[in-house]
């Protein structure tokens, strides 16, 4: 269920309207924020940059969005 609820609010980020793509990446980032605040001490380096790219692709897809480049 939640795959599936991060991938609709990905689309609905990507495709929609800003007022609404903006709040959709919010809701993505801070959700990826908060499950790599919680899992950080277990991961090993890998995992940790995988957390950060993640979040770094949120962010960078709501910037470029509101760019115009998306």
């Amino acid at each position: 269920m939640i795959p599936a609820a991060v991938l609709v609010l990905m689309l609905i980020g990507l495709g929609a309207p800003l007022p609404f793509a903006l709040p959709a990446f919010g809701l993505i980032a801070a959700f990826v924020a908060w499950l790599a605040y919680l899992s950080w001490p277990v991961l090993d380096t890998r995992s940790r940059l995988m957390r950060v790219l993640m979040l770094g692709i949120v962010v960078g897809s709501a910037v470029a969005r509101t760019q115009g480049w998306l």
